[in-house]
């Protein structure tokens, strides 16, 4: 009954799994940013952070937009509109109620794996021990890059990298991009948007954000692939 809405829906690749032009540029821009940038940037944000504008529009602004990458914003309408979906499928083929938008496979993937992807991220945070910026800056003298990761740390303060909401926001664009490629930019514009409020916030490195996109891209088809074989199990093959 499924396979009308998803047999056109390509399982990953190799080159889908990852594409290694693309990860090798994000990996050369995290290192970049962690050499060059990221001392600018912080330095930058401790004049920032001093002055009005920050705290009466910058900040605000910021606060908002990171809310974007909030897990539970798309978890809960997910679950919902999943059940609503399921229910609705007991009377209506789903081929006929879902094809302007393959919505099911969608929601049931975000389901599955958008809470695995922010478990490894939180594993992550936990085991580098990187210190938040807003952290760095309240220290008598801002370390060098290299001695910043404390490891094995479960204080928040020192849980910059990976970012949680980056992981949200890229993972959810990646998603996008496979399930629905009209909404692709538009993930991938509020994505980036997510990344910068969260350095304006002081809560990551630009660093942080970058590697993070290193972390999704790389674990996220190996996490899809679970997907890809348990959807050929129950979704009927054509002709049969």
């Amino acid at each position: 009954m499924i396979d009308p809405m998803v047999r056109h829906i390509k399982p990953y690749s190799g080159e889908q799994q990852v594409n290694r032009r693309m990860l090798g540029v994000w990996i050369f821009l995290f290192v970049v940013s962690l050499l060059f940038v990221d001392p600018a940037a912080l330095s930058f944000m401790a004049a920032l952070r001093g002055q009005d504008v920050y705290h009466n529009t910058i900040h605000p602004l910021m606060e908002g937009i990171t809310t974007l990458g909030m897990a539970r914003l798309y978890l809960v309408p997910c679950a919902v509109l999943t059940g609503v979906l399921l229910f609705k499928a007991r009377r209506h083929p789903l081929s006929v109620l879902l094809r302007p938008l393959p919505a099911l496979p969608f929601f049931v993937q975000t389901l599955l794996v958008l809470p695995v992807m922010l478990f490894l991220a939180k594993v992550a945070k936990i085991l580098i021990g990187h210190a938040r910026p807003k952290t760095l800056l309240d220290m008598p003298n801002v370390p060098p890059f290299w001695e910043q990761y404390y490891g094995l740390r479960l204080q928040d303060a020192f849980h910059s990298l990976p970012s949680g909401h980056t992981t949200t926001a890229v993972t959810l664009a990646i998603l996008a991009a496979r399930f629905y490629p009209p909404l692709a930019w538009p993930a991938y514009i509020t994505a980036g948007a997510v990344m910068m409020s969260r350095v304006f916030l002081l809560e990551h490195e630009v660093s942080d954000v970058l590697g993070t996109v290193v972390f999704v891209m790389v674990l996220l088809p190996l996490i899809t692939r679970a997907w890809d074989l348990f959807r050929g199990l129950v979704t009927p093959q054509q002709g049969q």
